[in-house]
């Protein structure tokens, strides 16, 4: 979609201004819930239902997720509330672009 770059890298910029001391932990969880994304297609289907609520969301993220920073797991219940799950993987590699600098 056009202009997705654009809007995962103003949220890879939050999510990493934000994170401060704990950006190491964030990457961590980060990177096993797109592991997850990769290799589980049901967890698309889950994040994309319009019928299952943010909150149902996001807790079952932090279920599967147990040592994810409170602020990556806000983070998720923000990005989930604007509708942006969709751009998961685009908000990652524009974190880890970030990360890399």
């Amino acid at each position: 979609m056009a202009g997705e770059g654009t809007v995962a890298a103003v949220y890879a910029q939050a999510l990493a201004g934000a994170s401060g001391p704990v950006i190491s932990q964030v990457e961590e969880a980060f990177d096993a819930l797109l592991q997850a994304w990769r290799e589980v297609p049901e967890l698309k289907v889950f994040l994309a239902a319009p019928g299952i609520p943010i909150r149902a969301k996001v807790e079952a993220l932090g279920k599967a997720l147990p040592e994810a920073p409170l602020m990556f797991l806000n983070f998720l219940g923000i990005t989930a509330d604007k509708g942006r799950l969709g751009i998961l993987p685009e908000i990652h590699a524009a974190f880890r672009d970030l990360r890399d600098r």
